[in-house]
């Protein structure tokens, strides 16, 4: 199990930040929708970092851009408007 402080949190996010920029831009939204696209894929990418454990051998980017996207996608599910409206 890793031991995150703070510094590893910020240096991980900053590193990283490009992969929930890359799968939000995959989303044709407007500007206020895409901002909480941001928000939830950020999200994602700290949920993915906690998770993440160095010991498997995995690459970092191919194990948290699935999580990434379904908080991106939660985040659409909500955010869009229902087909009755």
């Amino acid at each position: 199990m890793n031991k995150w402080n703070y510094h590893n949190y910020e240096y991980a996010i900053n590193e990283n930040m490009y992969l929930v920029y890359l799968l939000v831009a995959k989303f044709k939204v407007s500007y206020q929708v895409r901002d909480d696209l941001l928000q939830a894929g950020f999200r994602g990418l700290i949920k993915a970092i906690r998770v993440f454990d160095l010991q498997k051998g995995c690459q970092f980017s191919k194990f948290a851009i699935p999580i990434i996207l379904e908080s991106i996608k939660i985040c659409l599910l909500y955010t869009s408007p229902s087909p009755r409206d």
